[in-house]
């Protein structure tokens, strides 16, 4: 990722059945990457929906992004009377730029998926390395 250039992220589950909440946790270095606000209009920092949540079919219950503490807590589910999700689903998106040139891990600290019931569904999450190039 280029310093000056924001270089969009996409929280995706693939392979998923089911899916009707999200729980997502996730931890970045802060003095290598910031995250940029989704929505300067909202109070605090957040990130944005991701396509298969649209506004009026979805709640978010948590949504924050810390770039002092390089966190990220974000949560939705669908409402009803929406059908579950199945496939590649596209949770959340943010856009991160580049600090201080090097290597850092994106990494989830806590996945959760839960189906319409509140049923816990199995989940491997996989993080992300970056290159920061001033």
């Amino acid at each position: 990722m280029q310093g000056e250039k924001p270089t969009e992220v996409r929280i995706v589950i693939d392979n998923v059945v089911n899916l009707y909440g999200v729980e997502v946790h996730l931890r970045f270095d802060p003095q290598k990457v910031q995250v940029q606000d989704a929505d300067p209009a909202l109070s605090g920092e957040q990130i944005a929906l991701g396509k298969d949540f649209p506004k009026g079919r979805s709640f978010v219950a948590l949504n924050r992004v810390n770039n002092v503490g390089g966190t990220i807590d974000f949560a939705v589910t669908l409402l009803n009377p929406s059908l579950p999700l199945r496939g590649q689903v596209e949770v959340a998106k943010f856009s991160l730029l580049g600090k201080e040139a090097g290597e850092t891990e994106l990494r989830f600290v806590q996945v959760l998926l839960a189906d319409r019931g509140g049923n816990a569904l199995p989940v491997v999450p996989e993080g992300l390395t970056l290159v920061v190039k001033p």
